[in-house]
C-alpha cells in the first residue's frame, strides 16, 4: 500500500512537471508571437550583408582610424590593449549581443524593443537613442569640414598647395604650415581675438545642414532604403582610405 503510494506520488509530480513546463512553453511561445507580431511596420533588412554594413558603419569611426591609435601611443603602446580587450570581452562584446538578440527577437527599434522587453527597460533604448543623436550632432560638424574641403579640391590650384614653396621650408612643422593655416583660418575660421563671438564659417554650415537632410531623407525612405544605403556610405569611405593609403606610400620621400 505505501508502495503504491509512493508511486502515485510520483506519478502526480512528474506529471505536475509536465504540465509546468507545457505552461511555460505556451508562455514563451504567446510572448514570442506577440514580440514578432506585424503592426504594420516593415523594418526587415533586405539581406544579410545589409546588416552586417549597417552594424559595421555604426561600430567603426574615426575613433577606430584616429583617435585610438593616438591614444595607444601615447599610454603605452601594447599594454593599451591589456584594458581595452579587458573591456571588450566583458563589456562590448556582451551587450551587443544582449541589443541584437533583443532587436531580432522584437524586430523594432532599441525604444521599442526595450519597452516591449519590460516598460521599465524602455529608458534604456532612449538613452542610446540620444547617445546616437549626440554622435551624429559632432559628426556632422566634422562632415561640414569634409565638404568644404571636397569643393575646394576640384579649384584649378589647390588653396593649401605647397610644391612651389617647399624650397623655402627648413622642417615639416614649416612644410605643414600652409595647409594647417588654411583649415584654421579659411575653412574653421578661427578668430585671432578668442573673446569675440565666432561666427560659423558658411561653407561649413551649408555642408553641415546638407548632410543633415542626407540623414533625415536616408530616415524617411524606411528600412529598405537604408539597406541600400549601407553599401555606398560604409563601402565608400574604406575604398577612399586604401586609395589615399597606395598613394600616400608611393609619394616621393614616402619611405
Amino acid at each position: 500500500m505505501a508502495v503504491d503510494m509512493e508511486k502515485a506520488d510520483v506519478d502526480v509530480d512528474a506529471t505536475s512537471s509536465i504540465n509546468d513546463e507545457k505552461d511555460a512553453l505556451e508562455e514563451e511561445t504567446r510572448f514570442l508571437e506577440e514580440a514578432g507580431k506585424d503592426d504594420g511596420h516593415d523594418i526587415q533588412w533586405n539581406s544579410r550583408w545589409s546588416f552586417i554594413l549597417a552594424s559595421i558603419g555604426s561600430a567603426i569611426g574615426l575613433g577606430n582610424f584616429w583617435r585610438f591609435p593616438a591614444q595607444a601611443f601615447a599610454y603605452g603602446g601594447g599594454t593599451f590593449f591589456i584594458p581595452y580587450y579587458i573591456a571588450l570581452f566583458f563589456v562590448g562584446i556582451p551587450l551587443m549581443q544582449l541589443e541584437m538578440a533583443v532587436g531580432q527577437v522584437f524586430r523594432r527599434a532599441a525604444t521599442q524593443a526595450f519597452g516591449r522587453l519590460n516598460e521599465r527597460m524602455r529608458g534604456i533604448g532612449i538613452a542610446s537613442g540620444i547617445i546616437a543623436y549626440g554622435i551624429v550632432t559632432y559628426y556632422m560638424a566634422i562632415l561640414g569640414w569634409g565638404n568644404v574641403m571636397l569643393v575646394k579640391s576640384f579649384y584649378k590650384e589647390l588653396p593649401w598647395d605647397i610644391h612651389n614653396l617647399v624650397g623655402g621650408f627648413n622642417n615639416s612643422d614649416e612644410l605643414l604650415a600652409k595647409p594647417a593655416g588654411h583649415f584654421v583660418n579659411q575653412v574653421l575660421m578661427d578668430p585671432e581675438n578668442k573673446d569675440e563671438p565666432e561666427v560659423a564659417s558658411a561653407g561649413v554650415l551649408f555642408g553641415s545642414v546638407f548632410m543633415w537632410f542626407v540623414v533625415w531623407l536616408i530616415l524617411v525612405k524606411g528600412q529598405n532604403f537604408i539597406s541600400k544605403a549601407v553599401w555606398v556610405t560604409v563601402l565608400l569611405p574604406v575604398v577612399m582610405l586604401v586609395i589615399l593609403v597606395v598613394v600616400g606610400i608611393t609619394l616621393p620621400g614616402a619611405g
